[in-house]
């Protein structure tokens, strides 16, 4: 018997089709909408979870964010040289940087926040409140069940890390 084929009319199909091109389309938008702010969208989201989690150190961070630690420590130096964020050694471990918001993050905040207000009304229009409420927590729902059988962000072969031979 052969396997059964899903046709793109098929609503198992469509639906994490249609979330992967939500996500496309919504990346493509906040991008446009955030150039004229001078940050990526990556700078963006790692600057409002430090915000949040403000004092946490740079593994916790890249943890949190699911980005590999290596390339978050890159993407921290040039966050640092333009005065968005200040690493502090920990007290207690010396070999540890805990990350502070920097002179220049609150006006990146803001314009941060901006855009994604603006794509956040423009995405909603048409929408009731109570619409916008319930997709919320119908997204974080999904979300954390998707959590719960994903796998972790794969970690590099020791070939290719820093300072590998």
């Amino acid at each position: 018997m052969p396997a059964k084929r899903y046709r793109l009319t098929d609503q198992r199909y469509q639906f994490a089709f249609l979330i992967q091109e939500l996500a496309r389309v919504m990346r493509r938008a906040f991008l446009e909408r955030a150039a004229k702010t001078g940050m990526t969208q990556t700078q963006a989201r790692a600057l409002a979870a430090i915000s949040v989690h403000e004092g946490k150190s740079q593994v916790a961070l890249a943890r949190h964010l699911d980005i590999h630690p290596m390339t978050f420590v890159r993407l921290l130096d040039r966050m640092e040289k333009s005065g968005l964020i200040e690493r502090r050694r920990d007290p207690d471990d010396r070999r540890v940087f805990n990350v502070f918001l920097g002179a220049k993050a609150s006006p990146a905040l803001d314009a941060f926040a901006k855009v994604s207000e603006n794509l956040r009304a423009l995405s909603l229009d048409g929408f009731a409140a109570t619409e916008h409420d319930l997709m919320l927590r119908y997204l974080e729902r999904l979300k954390s069940n998707v959590a719960q059988f994903a796998p972790a962000a794969p970690k590099r072969p020791r070939s290719q890390r820093a300072g590998a031979a």
